[in-house]
């Protein structure tokens, strides 16, 4: 894979997880600007839309579960795993996710452990996915 189509996603997902950190919040213009990018890209580069856009699947799959769950699971996460997924297609997308929920599991049940958190408190997950991603940079070649 090209070098810069690993670091696009690396700089979206550390500026989008700072701004999920400090205001819970993504950025949707943000999003839109970056995913254009990577399409723009992709065309610029003659890249099969077969080999990158099953990697918007699994945000789709997670903007769907916000909507089962009325909210419950951020509509922003699933822009930001959707524009990640642009830019590393389907099998990158599913590893980085999968990662991220992983990181996830035991944060959560040390906050409720130590009672930091309820069962009903939310955490940012972009910074977990940003992790996610940074480990798929370090175990892919």
């Amino acid at each position: 894979m090209r070098w810069f189509m690993k670091a696009i996603p690396l700089v979206y997902l550390a500026w989008a997880a700072g701004r999920d950190i400090r205001q819970r919040t993504v950025s949707v213009r943000g999003a839109i600007i970056f995913a254009a990018a990577g399409v723009l890209l992709h065309m610029i580069l003659n890249d099969a839309p077969a080999d990158w856009m099953p990697g918007i699947l699994p945000g789709g799959a997670l903007i769907a579960v916000g909507f089962m769950t009325r909210g419950a699971v951020g509509y922003g996460d699933g822009m930001a795993m959707a524009v990640t997924g642009l830019y590393l297609g389907g099998f990158g997308a599913v590893s980085v996710l999968g990662t991220g929920l992983m990181l996830t599991f035991p944060v959560s049940l040390w906050m409720i452990a130590v009672k930091k958190a309820g069962r009903k408190e939310s955490l940012p997950f972009l910074p977990f996915l940003l992790a996610g991603y940074m480990v798929w940079l370090i175990l892919t070649p």
